[in-house]
Parts: C-alpha cells; structure tokens; sequence
C-alpha cells in the first residue's frame, strides 16, 4: 500500500490515498445533468471538500455520512480552494483495512492515555470497594458496557470531548475522590462509587461514532435521568439492594 496522506499533506496535483472520515455526503446534479457525490472529508489534520464524477451509482453504495473511508485519488484546484478528486471508495474497518494502516484514532481526536491501561486502573479502584452491593453494582454496570466504555467521549461540546473521553473523565474523577475524601466526613466508598455512576448516561445520551451527536434519548430526557435509569435497572439486577445506598446513589 502507498504511503497514507493526511489532509494537513494535500497539494495540489498530488496523487493521495488515506483513510477519513465521511462528515457529509450529497448526491447532486451537474448542469448537464450528470450525477456526482459531493464530500465533506475529515481526519484530525483538517477537512477537504471532495467530489466523485465517475462510477457514481456503484461508490454511492459502498460508504454513508459518518463512515471512516478508504480512499484514493488526487488533489486539484478549484477558484484557488484544493479539492479531492476520488477514484475508489471503501468503508474503512479495523478489521479489514487494519493491516494497511487504519487505526480510528489517527482520524479522530483521541484521548493521549491507553484506554485498556485506563480499564485496569479503574477497575483496581473498584475492586478497593468494600461494600459488596455497591461493588457489585459498579462492576455490573461498568463490564456490561465495557465495549462502549473504551471508546465513548465524555461529551460532545465540553470536557473529554474525544474519543475514550468518558473512561479518561471517570478514572480521573475516581483518583480524585480517593485523594480528598479522607479530609471531609464523607462515606468514601459512596463518593468513589458515585463519580464512577454520576455521568453513565453519557453511555446513552450520546450517539458515539467517528461523528458524535446526541441521541434521541439524549435531546429529550439528558443525561441525569438517564443515568438515574441506568443505575435503577441495575440495581433491579442484585438481590436485596440496599435501600437507603440506593437513595444515596440516586442523589
């Protein structure tokens, strides 16, 4: 495979081939009449306008808006803006295109620390809860939703807005609780389980992709009340369930 070009790279003439992100997808009409897809293209460098003249009704089929694509092309000059003129077109996934180079955080902003090494980190802390109930329903909530967990952002504007942003938050959150909890009169092991569970409706009010967005879920309900549901449905799961460290957790 030739040498991947992030778009910060484009020149005009150059012959380019790289994985992005599909950020808008048109299909549209030439003045002749012909048909022709008109792309807004994306990696952590940049973003380029780009367009595909030939082959239309086959490329339209293989990507949508919000794919990571493989593509190959070359750059040229319009009214003095560069564009990107695609050849081929593919869905990029790790699993096919990992051996040429495709790997999601190059394209995307990501968090700088090693989300699995973040995992353990966190999941030491909750291990140090002595409250079994509690611990359980940290563990029961966290590894039923590990897969989302190591990649979800913390949000979409705001703090951790990248990719692994909510794991980075918690595990930060989780630190700092256990820093400064022995200096107030406070259940320690009630705050560490709190932060862990204050902000889980992330996991539902954000739609996470290589676009990220709020869910429907998460335009008319926000995160608190999906995070109080998150927790209730869990809690439903262990059997006898404290009452009064349900109320606690709630608040």
């Amino acid at each position: 495979m030739k040498k991947l070009t992030s778009i910060n790279r484009f020149k005009e003439g150059a012959q380019v081939q790289g994985f992005y992100i599909c950020v808008e997808k048109f299909l549209r009409y030439t003045k002749s009449g012909d048909l022709y897809i008109d792309l807004e293209l994306r990696d952590i460098t940049g973003s380029i306008n780009a367009k595909i003249w030939d082959n239309v009704s086959e490329l339209n089929l293989k990507f949508g808006k919000g794919d990571a694509v493989a593509i190959s092309g070359y750059v040229e000059s319009y009214v003095e803006i560069l564009q990107l003129i695609v050849r081929k077109i593919n869905k990029a996934t790790v699993q096919y295109y990992g051996r040429y180079g495709f790997n999601p955080v190059k394209i995307v902003p990501s968090s700088k620390k090693d989300p699995h090494k973040m995992w353990e980190n966190l999941i030491s802390i909750v291990k140090e809860i002595k409250r079994k109930e509690l611990q359980r329903l940290v563990f029961l909530v966290y590894k039923s939703n590990k897969k989302k967990i190591l990649i979800h952002p913390g949000s979409i504007k705001s703090s951790y807005n990248f990719r692994s942003g909510f794991l980075e938050q918690a595990l930060s959150m989780a630190k700092l609780a256990k820093k400064i909890s022995p200096f107030y009169n406070i259940d320690k092991e009630i705050v560490i389980g709190g932060v862990l569970l204050i902000k889980i409706g992330v996991l539902k009010q954000i739609r996470s992709g290589y676009i990220i967005d709020y869910s429907k879920e998460g335009n008319l309900l926000g995160e608190a009340v999906i995070s109080r549901d998150i927790l209730n449905n869990a809690i439903k799961k262990i059997k006898n369930f404290p009452e009064d460290l349900k109320i606690k957790l709630e608040h």
